[in-house]
């Protein structure tokens, strides 16, 4: 199906790619959507929370995100972050930093491929590892890269745990990672591994309210019987021996389960406490949450390889919905096109009804 009809970029609006000084806020009569993820119903307070007051020169500010468009890309998760955009002001975040991620989908436009067979919606992106959308798109290309890398084997899934402890969550990490690269270089691994990748995930325990970080851990090479790893990580921890490790047949889907701690570097039970948030954010400033050893050194994880199109823009986000309220033709072509797409689309951009029809005579 082509999408040809659809009207051209509005002059006003800068196209992806494009260099552009920041514009005003927004209206206050900004569109507003009553229903938008199915996961989450965002109150406008939400969403305008995340917001951060330009200062100097415009030509170095970010382009601001509109109503519209903070709503298709973080509708379904604005209380979530509201909540650690109010953390990282709290832990004194640089100011270029919060104003990435509050402005995270600004520019939204709808992109079609130079062919007409396809189309998408491209904005300018934070990359912020606390980004939940961002973040999904980060773990897209480790899946596909690590899929890549595994296809031609079964990978063993290995976990790491350390003990609860009281101590802070830098100390815990520092801890997990210097144990890790301790076992990497003890026999028994050596003869075992070849290489493979390795994710940092936390939780908070329901049972004693502690920390809980762990590593999962996908690697190449011969199975370790659990209890010879269970000892060999007491040994090195001096007293963490909770291991796990098996070999699944679906090396696709084991590299899909260990992405998504990209998504997330905490799990939801962090969020809810706001020192717990804190002391997240400023432990995991700067530092790696997943790497790469042995053979896998090498491997670019994160490398994004072009899908061999060309993209055009095609018409900005908010000119999308007023010109579909106004019955434009192109406008109502393009929006149904997207909706077959992406079918939670139409939550956030619902086909506009048809005016009423006059009966007088």
């Amino acid at each position: 199906m082509r999408f040809d009809r659809a009207a051209a970029p509005h002059p006003q609006k800068t196209a992806p790619g494009a260099a552009s000084s920041a514009a005003k806020r927004p209206p206050s009569d900004s569109p507003r959507l009553s229903s938008v993820h199915p996961l989450e119903t965002p109150s406008p307070s939400d969403l305008e929370h995340v917001f951060v007051e330009g200062y100097g020169s415009r030509e170095f500010d970010i382009e601001p995100a509109s109503i519209l468009e903070k709503t298709f890309r973080h509708g379904g998760w604005a209380r979530r972050r509201r909540l650690i955009f109010d953390a990282m002001r709290r832990v004194g975040f640089r100011h270029h930093r919060l104003d990435n991620f509050a402005e995270c989908g600004a520019g939204a436009w709808v992109m079609k491929r130079l062919d007409g067979q396809d189309l998408k919606i491209q904005s300018n992106c934070c990359h912020d590892r606390f980004c939940v959308p961002c973040g999904i798109t980060r773990a897209t290309t480790l899946t596909q890269n690590l899929k890549s890398q595994v296809k031609d084997m079964q990978p063993l899934f290995i976990t790491l745990t350390l003990r609860h402890s009281s101590t802070p969550l830098k100390e815990q990490m520092d801890r997990l990672y210097r144990s890790f690269l301790v076992l990497r270089r003890r026999p028994f691994w050596l003869a075992a591994i070849k290489g493979g990748a390795a994710f940092f995930e936390v939780k908070i325990s329901e049972r004693d309210g502690l920390w809980h970080p762990h590593l999962h851990i996908l690697a190449d090479g011969r199975f370790i019987p659990k209890l010879e790893l269970s000892i060999q990580w007491h040994s090195v921890t001096g007293d963490s021996s909770i291991v796990d490790i098996k070999r699944p047949r679906a090396a696709g889907e084991v590299a899909a389960y260990v992405t998504k701690y990209v998504t997330k570097p905490a799990d939801s039970s962090v969020y809810e406490h706001p020192d717990k948030l804190d002391e997240l954010l400023t432990t995991l400033r700067g530092r790696r949450l997943v790497a790469t050893f042995g053979d896998w050194t090498k491997l670019k994880l994160t490398e994004i390889l072009p899908d061999g199109h060309t993209w055009v823009p095609v018409m900005h986000l908010d000119e999308l919905l007023h010109a579909a309220a106004a019955q434009e033709p192109a406008a109502l072509d393009l929006l149904e096109a997207l909706q077959r797409k992406y079918p939670s689309f139409a939550n956030v951009l619902p086909l506009p009804p048809p005016p009423p029809v006059d009966t007088d005579f």
